[in-house]
């Protein structure tokens, strides 16, 4: 694949781009802590199972986005406004919306709130789903492939930031204030609203007047053995984030002394109506934030030097933290174990997903799509790793294993999952995504 020509990629690009995806990741760590922390203050209890179902319910616009790709990539509303930016603006404005809405009503009665909170989720992330794809297909349309790794790195890390900041240290904040939570869901919507507008300020590329037919665009897609490549490990390579991070936690948290387990049951040995979770959850989130933040740094730093050697990298660090991480436990143990962990697993996401934005390029009417179908592809592993995960956990447990064994087994699973994405990755030509600077090298 040659490299890019100039592109007129200006610094306020990034800005605009990293200030979308905190926003965005404000909004999961509203919803997926701060939420359960505001239903044990105002209803006293909750059923989690329920939430978990609500919850995901309310994230099936994301399992659209290779449609919603689709239907950016080949429509566009306005000539004067772009391609990408009127969705971005109309849908996040529309999700932004919904989020000040269920500041103003929120019912608390058992009956209805999950209903609710069913209703204001599902229309939240519909505009978000569509404006996130649609900002995905923007910063591939004017991103230099020579800055492509560090946009990647900064957007991923700003999205965990976010996630971090609005799930502890906003949620946190609010309740030690006895502030009013809903005026974070408020702020949350305002915020969304405003970076929705802000892609007003990038200068677009000109569309072709020739019509897109987008259906024999994907035939074509599908047909290109080596972009099953990049699907299949787009999938493997996430199968195992979910679980392995899942699991240390649990495995750190119970040489603390914060849990207990038995069987499959978590029991919390913690008082004070879940404050003091809150904070030690605080205390090792703000150290995976360390990790991730470095990694997007490094991380998308490197892969602007040469894609293969950032993955190269990115599993050099893993691989051996999977065999080695069942030993780093306790506090110092788990600060360093967290650390790595988010460290090493950032690197190998920035890397990924920037070679997903090459091949995705390949393609430049179809570049949403294509990307969306990878994502989709990593959604689609991340929810194989979770069944997965559950049945190894609920198997051993039901023959007595011992957690630390049941860990070690999973930890091995994990590191075979690595394994063969990484193979899966090597059987990809270079000439697809690398810097063309480096073929021979690779030859």
């Amino acid at each position: 694949m040659n490299d890019d020509k100039t592109i007129a990629y200006k610094k306020n690009y990034s800005i605009i781009f990293t200030s979308f995806y905190l926003v965005q990741g404000l909004h999961n760590g509203i919803w997926g802590i701060t939420l359960a922390f505001y239903l044990i203050v105002n209803i006293r209890r909750f059923d989690e199972a329920l939430l978990f179902l609500v919850t995901a319910l309310t994230i099936l616009p994301w399992s659209l986005k290779f449609f919603i790709g689709m239907i950016n990539d080949k429509y566009q509303i306005s000539e004067k406004f772009g391609r990408r930016f009127p969705f971005i603006c109309i849908f996040g404005t529309f999700g932004g919306i919904w989020w000040i809405v269920m500041s103003f009503y929120l019912p608390l009665e058992v009956s209805l709130i999950y209903m609710f909170l069913m209703l204001y989720g599902l229309l939240i992330n519909i505009g978000l789903a569509i404006a996130d794809t649609a900002i995905d297909g923007l910063i591939l349309d004017v991103t230099p492939k020579d800055m492509l790794g560090r946009v990647q790195g900064w957007t991923f890390g700003m999205l965990i930031f976010g996630q971090m900041a609005g799930g502890y240290l906003l949620g946190i904040s609010f309740i030690i204030l006895s502030l009013p939570i809903p005026w974070l869901f408020m702020m949350e919507g305002i915020l969304m609203i405003i970076v929705c507008f802000t892609p007003y300020f990038i200068e677009e590329e000109l569309i072709s007047s020739e019509k897109l037919y987008v259906w024999k665009k994907v035939k074509d897609i599908l047909s290109k053995k080596v972009n099953w490549k990049v699907f299949a490990f787009s999938t493997i390579d996430r199968i195992d984030g979910i679980i392995i991070g899942t699991f240390y936690g649990l495995m750190v948290w119970m040489s603390l002394g914060f849990i207990k387990l038995e069987g499959t049951t978590v029991t919390y040995l913690l008082s004070d109506e879940g404050l003091e979770l809150y904070l030690v959850s605080l205390f090792f989130s703000v150290l995976a934030v360390i990790g991730i933040l470095l990694a997007s740094f490094i991380g998308g730093r490197l892969a602007d030097k040469n894609r293969r050697l950032a993955v190269y990298f990115g599993h050099l660090v893993y691989i051996p933290w999977l065999f080695f991480s069942i030993f780093l436990i306790g506090f110092v143990g788990g600060i360093i174990g967290y650390i790595t962990f988010a460290f090493s697993n950032t690197v190998i996401t920035v890397a990924n997903q920037t070679v997903r934005g090459d091949m995705s390029r390949k393609y430049p009417e179809m570049k949403a799509t294509y990307y969306a179908i990878t994502i989709s592809a990593a959604n689609f592993g991340m929810m194989i790793g979770a069944v997965i995960g559950g049945l190894i956990f609920i198997l051993l447990a039901l023959y007595g294993a011992d957690f630390t064994f049941i860990y070690f087994i999973i930890a091995i699973f994990c590191v075979g999952v690595q394994l063969l994405s990484f193979w899966v990755f090597m059987t990809i030509d270079p000439a697809e995504y690398e810097f063309e600077r480096h073929l021979k090298k690779v030859e």
